[in-house]
């Protein structure tokens, strides 16, 4: 399974935010945990839908933006690995 992990949580008030394919059925689940609970669980079609929905649920100051992996998920990779691509896009 693949994680495209949030690098900067704490600027949110949160403790840690993931994206992660659910393989089985193509969709893409969004987890934001504060301590160690899940404070938001939610899946999306894209992780690009599961990354604007972090930014509209989780605002902060202006200015902060949410720095995300930039290991993408990879459709086409064998399972377990992730591909690195430049900017995080697929």
């Amino acid at each position: 399974m693949n994680t495209i992990p949030l690098f900067n949580p704490d600027e949110f008030g949160i403790s840690m935010a993931g994206i992660t394919l659910k393989e089985d059925s193509g969709e893409h689940l969004l987890v934001v945990f504060r301590g160690k609970r899940i404070i938001f669980k939610k899946f999306y079609a894209k992780p690009e839908d599961a990354k604007r929905a972090f930014a509209n649920r989780f605002k902060n100051e202006a200015g902060i933006k949410p720095l995300w992996s930039e290991f993408a998920i990879c459709h086409n990779c064998k399972k377990g690995k992730e591909k690195k691509v430049p900017g995080g896009k697929t």
